[in-house]
């Protein structure tokens, strides 16, 4: 069990609506990924399942932001990963966790399917304030710092953020991870 709860915490993704609709022919306890935005909402977008219990989905936002959103999660756990790649010299600028906190509020989403937690813009908000800016930030739920085998059960999960920079892009790695 707990090398099950550090591979997903070490994965430190992000979690998916359960809906009753979407659940697959197998022992799974999770729901099969659904889209997250509005279809036709944004310029090569796209969905795909890897599986029944994964997903990639993949759009063009404008003013040079690329959004990735992975999902995944079966018995113990459900989670999803945002990767926004940023091309430099968009006019885009640091505190990253900030405009993390802003693409991630106004993505025109399915308002079904929003998926995160109204705490992770409170975490994204959080870590802005913290100087130097971190690099890479993971908290449980309840505020807690995960432990070696990540965070525990009883926190009910997780949220993560990292920053890359790169010579011609920002890329800005945004997770929730539910543990049910």
């Amino acid at each position: 069990m707990a090398a099950r709860v550090a591979l997903i915490a070490t994965a430190c993704v992000l979690a998916l609506p359960l809906s009753p609709a979407a659940h697959a022919d197998d022992d799974c306890t999770a729901a099969a990924p659904e889209p997250t935005l509005q279809r036709d909402a944004y310029p090569s977008q796209s969905f795909r399942r890897r599986g029944s219990h994964k997903a990639f989905e993949t759009a063009r936002l404008g003013q040079g932001v690329v959004i990735e959103i992975e999902y995944g999660g079966c018995v113990d756990a459900v989670s999803r990963t945002v990767t926004l790649r940023i091309d430099r010299g968009n006019g885009h600028r640091s505190p990253w966790p900030v405009l993390a906190r802003d693409i991630l509020r106004e993505l025109r989403a399915d308002p079904s399917r929003r998926w995160y937690d109204p705490r992770l813009l409170a975490f994204l908000s959080t870590i802005a304030k913290e100087s130097p800016a971190p690099e890479k930030v993971q908290r449980c739920f309840d505020g807690s710092r995960p432990g070696i085998d990540g965070c525990a059960f009883e926190t009910g999960g997780g949220f993560g953020f990292e920053v890359h920079e790169e010579p011609t892009r920002t890329t800005l790695i945004v997770s929730q991870y539910d543990l049910i």
